[in-house]
């Protein structure tokens, strides 16, 4: 048997930007400006990575009630607008019809995740997610995809991960998987994928499950 984990934000749904000025909205609240660089050095993360970043550089209040300030803010925008990537999700949908176990493991938290999957109609598509405050290390780390292949019942070495972000990169690496990098409009240079493409089909994530990634379409 074989799995596909796919990474959820700049993934499946182009929830990035709305992140992004959310949290501008937000930290502006605190006197504090949010760089190019902040978002670059956020992205990926898990929540609590993210909220020690900006403590350590405005006065923020604690996780759970700057967690409640940014939810307010994001979760009206995703009601607005909350765009798909149709290439991330035909693939999915055509991967589960072939019989492929599909996961989900995103750092957002729990609350977040479910509110993306209910607002886009995407929770049938995954038999296991898990997010990024229900293990104990987030992404660079391992934890978030060996916990999907082990609830997926499937071997790390049998599964594919598809990821858009160098954290996400790196955990799937680490957990001992084969790596597509998807590269979006605004990813950034992404090292140690097994492969990275800007498009994302069945054909090339089916390939790669075979263990054939040199044949692999899109392959950059």
């Amino acid at each position: 048997m074989h799995a596909v984990i796919f990474d959820l934000d700049g993934t499946l749904v182009d929830s990035e930007p709305l992140s992004e000025d959310a949290w501008r909205r937000l930290l502006a609240k605190f006197d504090y400006t949010v760089t190019r660089e902040d978002v670059l050095s956020t992205h990926g993360r898990a929540y609590s990575d993210i909220h020690s970043y900006f403590a350590e550089r405005a006065p923020v209040p604690e996780p759970e009630s700057l967690w409640k300030l940014y939810a307010e803010i994001l979760f009206p925008s995703m009601d607005e607008r909350l765009p798909i990537f149709r290439d991330a999700i035909a693939t999915a949908l055509a991967l589960k019809q072939a019989g492929v176990k599909l996961g989900l493991a995103s750092s957002s938290p729990r609350a977040r995740v479910d509110y993306t999957l209910t607002r886009t109609a995407l929770h049938e598509l995954f038999a296991v997610t898990v997010a990024g405050d229900e293990i104990r290390h987030g992404k660079p780390a391992p934890d978030l995809f060996l916990e999907v292949a082990r609830r997926l019942q499937v071997a790390p070495a049998r599964c594919v991960a598809i990821e858009d972000s160098q954290p996400g990169v790196d955990a799937a690496h680490a957990a001992g998987m084969r790596v597509v990098g998807l590269v979006r409009p605004d990813t950034t240079a992404l090292n140690g994928a097994t492969l990275l493409t800007e498009e994302l089909s069945f054909e090339l994530v089916s390939r790669l499950l075979r263990g054939d990634p040199d044949g692999c379409v899109g392959e950059k």
